[in-house]
């Protein structure tokens, strides 16, 4: 008698077992699962269960992919963590291999350089002792495009990249500071702005933009910092230069000059001497693609003073401009270089030397600055 009710008590046991925990384990039946127990409402129990499975199934099987979890796991165990990012300077650091393209038996640093918008194998390269230079062939074979009797201190060059202006290109010269590997104060003088129209096979002075006096630092176009075009123009041949401080601009191709930005330098007497001048003595020029213009002009001065018309500015026809440098900028900058992201011309970004080196973000689209110094590696010293 005691066998049997012992035996009872394990059968129950065992079904009430397999009837509850067990079926826990089973995948869930709509048609099984009462709706007082079930995630969802009342009007569909499994809404919630549904919902969380269309999340996650493929959408071209309709099922969740086998042996799923485990992928999860494999890659997660893939991602760097902080502390492996911190700790490992790969994470940080690219190596890329190099090789030379040349020029390499010219003397000079190469400031100016650009690729052709036609043809990507032409390299358009110039020094700021050394001259202009173009290659059509990724740099294999070079062939001298300035005339050697001229002014060889290249240090920028622009294209026209207008639909049928591509063949019109322009250069400007002089390096204001750090020609010299003995002296970083040692300028190399440059007399004015270079033109082509043969695809920067050879150059031409333009006339209005040289006096010949390259024993008198007289005029803004001894030193040109960079150039731009507003290709958006149609109608104009509109340049922008850069020169030594202010910003200047052409409608006729460089045939005349006016003051765009900063002091009119443009109209001086041969005996002038630009080293007593309290300008810019930075400046920088910038056009995105939908032709919004951004300057720069320097604090530093030759005369060591503060330049009144320093900052950053904007404009959207390069007649009136906008002074936006933000709070926090800053306070003695000397030069400034930017760049608006391919990806998103709206965001443009600075890079200023104050004695170390601060980066910031403009974002076009809400007018707002963002201060991105504290990304900026610390290799030591300078």
């Amino acid at each position: 008698m005691k066998k049997l009710i012992w035996l009872t008590l394990v059968i129950a046991a065992f079904l009430f077992w397999k009837n509850t925990y067990h079926q826990d384990l089973a995948i869930p039946n709509p048609k099984l699962i009462p709706a007082p127990s079930a995630i969802g409402t009342k009007e569909d129990p499994l809404k919630r269960f549904n919902y969380e499975n269309r999340q996650l199934i493929d959408p071209a099987t309709g099922k969740i992919p086998i042996n799923i979890h485990r992928k999860e796991a494999a890659f997660i165990k893939g991602i760097p963590t902080v502390e492996s990012i911190q700790s490992s300077p790969s994470f940080r650091t690219k190596s890329e291999t190099w090789s030379l393209a040349g020029p390499s038996n010219v003397g000079g640093r190469t400031r100016a350089l650009a690729l052709d918008v036609t043809d990507e194998k032409i390299i358009i390269a110039g020094g700021v002792s050394g001259g202009m230079w173009r290659s059509e062939n990724n740099g294999l074979a070079w062939s001298r495009a300035s005339h050697p009797a001229v002014i060889n201190s290249a240090t920028c060059v622009v294209q026209d990249i207008r639909p049928g202006k591509e063949n019109i290109w322009y250069h400007g010269t002089g390096e204001l500071r750090g020609n010299s590997a003995r002296s970083e104060n040692a300028p190399y003088r440059g007399d004015g702005i270079f033109k082509s129209t043969d695809g920067a096979r050879s150059w031409d002075i333009l006339p209005t933009t040289s006096d010949g006096l390259e024993s008198v630092f007289n005029s803004p176009f001894n030193y040109i910092w960079n150039m731009a075009i507003d290709h958006t123009n149609l109608e104009q041949d509109v340049v922008y230069a850069a020169v030594y401080g202010s910003i200047i601009r052409s409608d006729d191709g460089g045939d005349t000059w006016e003051t765009s930005l900063g002091p009119d330098l443009l109209d001086n007497l041969p005996s002038a001497d630009f080293n007593q001048f309290g300008v810019s003595f930075y400046t920088n020029i910038l056009i995105t693609p939908s032709g919004t213009l951004y300057a720069t002009l320097s604090v530093f001065t030759s005369q060591g003073n503060q330049s009144r018309r320093k900052g950053v500015y904007k404009s959207t026809d390069g007649i009136s401009w906008e002074n936006i440098t933000p709070i926090g900028f800053a306070e003695f900058h000397e030069r400034t270089v930017m760049s608006y992201a391919p990806s998103n011309e709206n965001s443009v970004y600075f890079a200023v030397d104050n004695g170390d080196l601060e980066i910031w973000k403009y974002n076009d689209s809400n007018e707002s600055w963002t201060d991105l110094s504290a990304n900026v590696p610390d290799f030591e010293g300078d």
